[in-house]
């Protein structure tokens, strides 16, 4: 949700998290996540809490698998933010060995 600008506290405890554990396996982060965006943008005040997405997320129907069987999932817009940070990290490595083998 942060990668979507959806940037509130998370406070489940016992139960609560145990059914939001649940819907996460049933309709899966994308889908959860495009519906927090839809209720975000038509929410009419500012969302403080992810409880604000909680029952909306528990009465989603059950998405239908796909007819090989695997989950339906969407690509996510824009670059990883991971990948860049493991670029990043990769191109750093290889300074390091090149210094130490002495080169450039």
């Amino acid at each position: 949700m942060g990668a979507a600008s959806m940037h509130v506290p998370w406070k489940f405890k016992g139960d609560d998290l145990i059914r939001l554990h649940n819907d996460i396996k049933r309709l899966g982060i994308p889908l959860m996540v495009e519906q927090a965006r839809r209720s975000w943008q038509s929410a009419r005040t500012p969302v403080v809490s992810s409880r604000f997405f909680y029952d909306s997320w528990h009465a989603m129907p059950t998405p239908e698998p796909a007819p090989d069987g695997r989950p339906n999932l969407r690509a996510v817009d824009g670059p990883s933010e991971t990948n860049e940070y493991l670029e990043d990290m990769a191109a750093i490595a290889d300074e390091f060995r090149q210094r130490k083998m002495g080169g450039a």
